[in-house]
Protein backbone atom coordinates (compact mmCIF):
# COMPACT_ATOMS: atom_id res chain seq x y z
CA UNK A 1 0.00 0.00 0.00
CA UNK A 2 1.30 3.91 -1.26
CA UNK A 3 0.40 7.05 -1.03
CA UNK A 4 -0.19 6.73 -4.30
CA UNK A 5 -3.22 3.98 -3.31
CA UNK A 6 -4.25 6.39 -1.36
CA UNK A 7 -4.30 9.22 -3.58
CA UNK A 8 -6.46 7.34 -6.17
CA UNK A 9 -9.22 6.24 -3.46
CA UNK A 10 -9.57 9.92 -2.46
CA UNK A 11 -9.93 10.77 -6.21
CA UNK A 12 -12.82 8.09 -6.38
CA UNK A 13 -14.17 9.28 -3.06
CA UNK A 14 -13.61 6.37 -1.44
CA UNK A 15 -12.81 8.48 1.78
CA UNK A 16 -12.93 5.95 4.46
CA UNK A 17 -10.89 2.74 2.43
CA UNK A 18 -7.81 6.08 1.46
CA UNK A 19 -7.85 6.66 5.43
CA UNK A 20 -7.18 3.21 6.42
CA UNK A 21 -4.13 3.28 3.62
CA UNK A 22 -2.68 6.16 5.24
CA UNK A 23 -3.05 4.75 8.45
CA UNK A 24 -0.94 1.71 7.37
CA UNK A 25 1.52 3.78 6.07
CA UNK A 26 1.57 5.95 9.17
CA UNK A 27 1.80 2.49 11.86
CA UNK A 28 5.31 2.08 9.50
CA UNK A 29 6.49 5.74 9.51
CA UNK A 30 4.99 7.94 11.78
CA UNK A 31 6.85 11.34 10.31
CA UNK A 32 5.41 11.08 7.40
CA UNK A 33 3.74 14.37 6.39
CA UNK A 34 2.56 13.54 3.31
CA UNK A 35 0.43 10.42 4.59
CA UNK A 36 -0.91 13.03 7.50
CA UNK A 37 -1.47 15.37 4.79
CA UNK A 38 -3.60 13.25 2.55
CA UNK A 39 -5.79 11.74 5.68
CA UNK A 40 -6.03 15.25 6.82
CA UNK A 41 -7.91 15.81 3.39
CA UNK A 42 -10.10 12.48 3.98
CA UNK A 43 -11.42 13.56 7.02
CA UNK A 44 -11.95 17.14 6.15
CA UNK A 45 -14.17 15.35 2.96
CA UNK A 46 -16.03 13.56 5.76
CA UNK A 47 -16.68 16.33 7.81
CA UNK A 48 -14.18 15.16 10.40
CA UNK A 49 -12.88 18.50 10.55
CA UNK A 50 -11.04 18.71 14.52
CA UNK A 51 -8.94 15.63 13.50
CA UNK A 52 -8.64 16.91 10.37
CA UNK A 53 -7.21 19.82 12.21
CA UNK A 54 -4.77 17.85 14.07
CA UNK A 55 -3.68 15.81 10.86
CA UNK A 56 -2.21 19.20 9.48
CA UNK A 57 -1.09 20.54 12.57
CA UNK A 58 1.40 17.39 13.04
CA UNK A 59 2.05 17.44 8.77
CA UNK A 60 3.17 21.08 9.60
CA UNK A 61 5.35 19.90 12.74
CA UNK A 62 7.35 17.54 11.04
CA UNK A 63 7.93 20.05 8.37
CA UNK A 64 9.28 22.48 11.00
CA UNK A 65 11.24 20.34 12.57
CA UNK A 66 13.23 19.12 9.29
CA UNK A 67 13.74 22.83 8.18
CA UNK A 68 15.08 23.27 11.27
CA UNK A 69 17.03 20.02 11.20
CA UNK A 70 18.55 21.32 8.30
CA UNK A 71 19.52 24.63 9.60
CA UNK A 72 21.01 23.37 12.19
CA UNK A 73 23.29 20.95 9.38
CA UNK A 74 24.10 23.87 7.83
CA UNK A 75 25.30 26.22 10.66
CA UNK A 76 27.37 23.21 11.64
CA UNK A 77 28.85 23.11 7.84
CA UNK A 78 30.00 26.77 8.25
CA UNK A 79 31.93 25.91 11.12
Amino acid sequence: ESIRDGDNLLYLKKFEEAIKIFNFILEIDKKNYVALKKKAIALGNLNNFVEANDCFSKAIEIIYSCINEDSKLEKDKSK
